[in-house]
């Protein structure tokens, strides 16, 4: 990978946060979402900056929802789905059918419209819990 210059790739799954086992659930309900609908929904912008680092799930959606500020909502719970998968959470079996749920009924959408990092994300994430 870094002979294809992924170096910065490389290092950010060196430095993942393998087990956060205690936090919040912050995705939404599995029995009440509607991809339709958040993908119908655009994203507003946070309330208030991060007040620290990614390491705090409640940061990192903070962090998420700037990134996706004004694009489908969607692309918010995707990627939340996948910061979840990532530090093996609690949640991991929710954020596994969330994550699996969006590419079910939207996955030509999420292929077309995921930038280049988020595809990548998404990749990874099928090769590790596909």
């Amino acid at each position: 990978m870094r002979r294809l210059d992924l170096t910065e790739l490389v290092d950010k799954v060196r430095f993942r946060f393998p087990r956060q086992r205690e936090h919040r659930d912050l995705m939404p309900s599995l029995k009440h979402f509607n991809v339709s609908e958040a993908f119908e929904r655009t994203c507003g912008h946070p309330e208030h900056a991060p007040p620290g680092n990614r390491r705090s799930m409640e940061n990192q959606l903070l962090m998420l929802r700037q990134a996706h500020a004004e694009r489908p909502e969607i692309l918010l719970w995707h990627a939340l789905a996948i910061s979840c998968l990532r530090r093996d959470t609690s949640h991991t079996p929710k954020a596994r059918a969330l994550f699996f749920k969006i590419w079910d009924e939207q996955a030509e959408w999420m292929a077309q419209n995921l930038n280049g990092r988020w595809l990548i994300s998404a990749l990874q994430t099928f090769s590790d819990h596909g």
